[in-house]
């Protein structure tokens, strides 16, 4: 009698039998947190893109100081502007790139979302000659450069400079679009954290 008041009825609701509840809007909090947390990036990396950015610059100056500039006083100094403008050019050309892309994603997968706005879209994509302007710029620059490293310098271990230089040189370029990117991606996450907790404050007030 006792044992078969203890067997348990298999069609009873008990606690351990229903499945778990979850909260849709929660796990969308917690992935939309986790992207932007991918987004913000470690501090390690930071510290090494920073790193990485600051060595190429103190090699591509070393680069510079070790070219003999003998036949013209100016030759060193225009060099040092074509690499400014050049990492200069190259920022602004990964900030447009970056407006244009985060303004197809949102026109595309944002038109229901209470964060849209087209003026902010129009804003980013910005005007198209203009985007194709910095590409022209960009590139003549580079151009420029590739011209000027080949008649750089005299003496037989001048080619080995040159190399050197332009290695340097174009390192610092490609790392200046790593950190124009770093400094972008972490101006984003910041900008969505702050949005969500807008959104999140105005949910509840509502």
């Amino acid at each position: 009698m006792n044992r078969k008041n203890n067997q348990s009825d298999p069609n009873a609701a008990g606690p351990s039998s229903a499945p778990p509840a979850y909260d849709i809007a929660e796990t969308n909090d917690m992935q939309f947190l986790s992207a932007v947390k991918t987004l913000e990036g470690s501090p390690e990396w930071h510290a090494l893109t920073y790193a990485s950015w600051g060595l190429m610059l103190v090699l591509s100056v070393y680069g510079f100081n070790t070219i003999d500039a003998s036949n013209n006083q100016y030759e060193r100094l225009l060099m040092y502007v074509l690499v400014v403008y050049s990492c200069y050019s190259a920022a602004n050309l990964s900030s447009m790139v970056r407006d244009r892309q985060e303004a197809s994603f949102m026109e595309l997968y944002g038109k229901n979302s209470r964060l849209y706005s087209a003026s902010t879209i129009a804003t980013l994509m910005g005007n198209t000659p203009k985007f194709y302007l910095h590409w022209v710029i960009f590139g003549g620059t580079l151009v420029t450069l590739l011209y000027m490293f080949n008649n750089l310098g005299s003496g037989a271990d001048a080619p080995i400079k040159r190399y050197f230089l332009a290695v340097s040189v174009v390192s610092l370029i490609s790392l200046t679009f790593s950190l124009a990117k770093n400094i972008r991606d972490k101006q984003d996450a910041r900008r969505m954290r702050a949005e969500y907790r807008t959104s999140s404050n105005n949910s509840v007030t509502e």
